[in-house]
């Protein structure tokens, strides 16, 4: 017969319902069965939760730090050029500064033709060069360049073409450049006299090749002096010269030939023999030497006196001599066919050879008269 109805002042307890129909639980969603439990929403597991956000934070890290390094390897490579090493090489030539020159490209030369590839040499030589301008060509090859300076050297203008190819990277991803060729010129040097020669004041031996002498060494870019070596004789010298190793592309070698002069000293000791032999000749037995003219050789002879010496020598060359005219009077003995003879005036010049051997004292040899 139903539920009473709800009294005043007290809410309903229990929804009316129709006969026959199941009573609604309270709580539950109407039309569900007895005992039906809806599922819980699932709960987040909160370690699971900060990996993941461990692991999203972890990749953006890594993406940007690749970001970053692509970015700073590519800063780094724009000046890992050929031509920034080209630049770094040629200011250790312009500073004069050989060892770190001769470090970076090694000159590829036998170590006796390096010696004057050292800071003092180098430093020694009176003009370097200077930079004008670097220009950088790939033609079409990914790692090889072709880097043309422009520079002078005491107030002229020259190019040099350098080969440089790429080297191994460092660090997986820095390249790298080589040049391929040192830059430095031969000069060649010879002589017919002297052993050695002093270039910037080094002393370089030359080797004897029967008796010429000669010898190669190699040079950065410079002008460099050239002389003989202090101390080798007093009655022989060279000429000052000063070699220009240009280095450009197309002049890439010197030549210096080194031809003995004779000293004033060496005139004068070879005056001193002249004169000596003079005076032999004008005596007995000294007439009879075979460098006194013919008709002062003659032992009968009643006086011989000298009327005049030479005064110096017409032509030194080679080691040869000739002399002004000297004068030797005679007055020869009575004779059946002239008993008061006059004098008579000889003149004649002398002729000869100074032999002079490198390091010692000459040799003056008087070879004859005419």
């Amino acid at each position: 017969h139903g539920f009473p109805p709800a009294q005043p002042g007290f809410p309903q307890q229990y929804p009316q319902q129709q006969i026959g129909q199941q009573p609604q639980q309270p709580g539950y969603p109407s039309g569900q069965p007895y005992g039906y439990y809806p599922p819980m929403p699932p709960q987040k597991n909160p370690r699971t939760a900060r990996l993941v956000k461990f692991w999203v934070g972890l990749i953006i890290a890594l993406v940007i730090v690749l970001i970053a390094g692509v970015v700073t390897v590519k800063i780094l490579n724009s000046g890992r050029t050929a031509e920034a090493t080209v630049e770094k090489y040629l200011q250790y030539i312009v500073d004069g500064n050989a060892t770190a020159a001769s470090e970076m490209v090694d000159p590829g030369v036998k170590s006796s033709e390096r010696l004057l590839l050292t800071d003092e040499a180098f430093q020694a030589s009176t003009e370097r060069i200077k930079i004008v301008s670097l220009k950088s060509d790939s033609y079409g090859l990914p790692d090889q360049r072709r880097v043309t300076v422009t520079y002078t050297l005491d107030g002229e203008r020259f190019t040099h073409d350098f080969t440089v190819v790429a080297g191994e990277k460092e660090k997986l991803f820095l390249r790298t450049w080589e040049i391929e060729d040192a830059f430095v010129v031969p000069i060649s040097f010879d002589s017919t006299w002297f052993e050695e020669v002093s270039v910037a004041g080094v002393t370089v031996p030359l080797n004897d090749e029967d008796g010429w002498f000669e010898g190669t060494q190699y040079v950065y870019p410079g002008v460099y002096d050239v002389a003989a070596p202090a101390g080798v004789s007093e009655y022989v010298t060279l000429s000052s010269q000063a070699v220009k190793a240009t280095g450009d592309s197309y002049d890439l070698s010197q030549y210096v030939s080194l031809e003995p002069e004779y000293s004033d000293a060496l005139e004068e000791l070879v005056m001193e023999a002249v004169i000596d032999q003079v005076n032999s000749c004008a005596s007995v037995p000294g007439n009879m030497d075979s460098a006194c003219p013919y008709s002062v050789r003659d032992k009968d002879l009643a006086s011989l006196e000298v009327k005049e010496l030479p005064q110096r020598l017409t032509d030194f060359s080679y080691g040869y001599f000739d002399t002004d005219e000297a004068v030797i009077t005679i007055i020869r003995n009575p004779s059946a066919f002239d008993e008061n003879p006059e004098p008579e005036d000889i003149s004649f010049t002398l002729y000869g050879e100074v032999v002079l051997e490198y390091g010692q004292e000459p040799v003056v040899d008087i070879q004859g008269s005419f």
